[in-house]
């Protein structure tokens, strides 16, 4: 009987060992598929970045020809000198267009009359003196009886 268990002794080792081996062979499957679909993930965002550079680097070129603009050309498109100088002085990164784009459709609307909702009337200055020192200074003062 003894000579049987010695015998089935090595083969649940040999099994177990099998089991083990196929068991590291299947986590380096599942590396492996994880490090590709990492990996893949990290090109498509550095092609995605890498594409925003190019955009902003068109729209940089682009944008340089309005400097080359005179004073009425750059009215007819709603934009002025200094608007074109404060959209170059932002990083290199950033795309210049869109401050153009703000600051000319923000005259076209100011021209038709149309606000964000703030009109001169509605809107007022921040008070120079803070609230509490207004409530004291409305208060009734004390007299000396």
């Amino acid at each position: 009987m003894s000579q049987m268990a010695s015998k089935s002794k090595p083969a649940l080792i040999q099994g177990a060992e099998i089991i083990a081996v196929a068991l590291r062979l299947r986590l380096r499957q599942i590396v492996r598929a994880y490090r590709r679909r990492r990996d893949a993930a990290v090109l498509i965002a550095l092609r995605g970045r890498l594409g925003d550079l190019v955009r902003v680097y068109r729209n940089r070129s682009d944008a340089a020809l309005l400097a080359g603009l005179d004073e009425r050309g750059l009215a007819d498109i709603g934009l002025t000198r200094s608007d074109v100088r404060d959209a170059f002085a932002g990083p290199l990164w950033q795309d210049p267009t869109a401050l153009l784009r703000a600051r000319a459709l923000e005259r076209r609307l100011s021209r038709h009359g149309i606000s964000f909702g703030l009109s001169p009337d509605r809107v007022a200055a921040p008070p120079l003196v803070p609230e509490f020192t207004r409530r004291l200074a409305e208060q009734p003062t004390r007299s000396a009886a």
